[in-house]
Parts: C-alpha cells; structure tokens; sequence
C-alpha cells in the first residue's frame, strides 16, 4: 500500500534553478548583443571622417536713410565772430550757393569766436540743423551745442562765424 507517491522536492529544486537561470541567461544574451552591436556601431562610425565647413556671412549693407531737407525751409542770420572783415559776406555766399536763404548779416557782439555757433528756434527740424551743420563744418569748426533762439527772433536760425579751420 505504500506506494511510492513522487515527490515535489526535485521539482522545487528545478524552479529554483530556472528561476535563477532564466534572467541570468537573459543577462548574458542582452550582454552579447549590446557588445556586437556596439562593435558594429563602432565600425561604421570609423569609417566617416570629420567634415570641416567653413561658413562665411556676408554682412548686411548698412541703410542710412537718406534726409532730404528744403534748404529754403527756414531763414537765416550769419553774425561776423571771427574778426576778419568781410567773412559774413563769404559765410552768406557759401550758404547760399548751398540753397540755404540768409536774409541779413552783420558783425557779432564780439570777434573772438573759436568756434561757429548755431541758435535754432524750437521749430527748426533737428535733420534741418544736422544737414546745417554738415554744410558749415567742411570749412569751419562748429560748436555741437545747438543754442536755443527766442521765439520772437527776426530769423528762424542765428550764425555766428569764427576762423577757417
């Protein structure tokens, strides 16, 4: 009557070990491929070779807006500062010539001007002004600070000459 039943203890052994063996294999096949498929990768990357560029910009033109004022816009007076007889006149022709309107000349308060000095109305345009100021300084040194002329002046800007630079 005793039969001999089979018994389980093999069989717990046996999932022991598949339980162990099983992501150890796993590990070891992932392992293999990583390493040959790195190998490959490896391989191919060798192959290339650096690739230099050489960029090169090429810059914008810069765009200055061009200022087209009316000379004729405004009216000015040109005062003698300099000393030197006549130089109103000759400061009068050269803004004329120029197409600026000077409608009166005369000496200065006093003849030791440096530098030429510009008064403006708070009307006259700045760009106005500026093209002025360039017009002037080919010949002479001009004073950057622009003074403010009163309202009830008889012209719109005011000019004191000095020496040729």
């Amino acid at each position: 009557m005793f039969n001999q039943l089979p018994s389980t203890q093999p069989e717990k052994q046996k999932s022991k070990i598949g339980f162990i063996l099983g992501p150890l294999a796993i590990i070891i096949v992932l392992g293999v491929v990583y390493f040959f498929s790195r190998q490959a990768t490896d391989k191919v990357y060798n192959k290339f070779k650096p690739v230099s560029i050489e960029v090169t910009t090429t810059p914008f033109p810069s765009i200055t807006p061009q200022i087209t004022i009316d000379p004729k816009q405004y009216t000015i007076a040109v005062f003698n500062g300099s000393g030197i007889n006549g130089q109103a006149g000759t400061f009068k022709s050269l803004l004329e010539a120029k197409g600026y309107v000077v409608e009166s000349i005369a000496n200065a308060d006093k003849e030791d001007y440096s530098e030429v000095s510009i008064s403006a109305k708070k009307t006259v345009s700045s760009d106005f002004v500026s093209e002025l100021k360039k017009t002037i300084s080919s010949s002479f040194t001009v004073n950057e600070k622009i003074v403010e002329l009163g309202a009830s002046a008889a012209t719109d800007l005011e000019i004191i000459t000095a020496p040729e630079k």
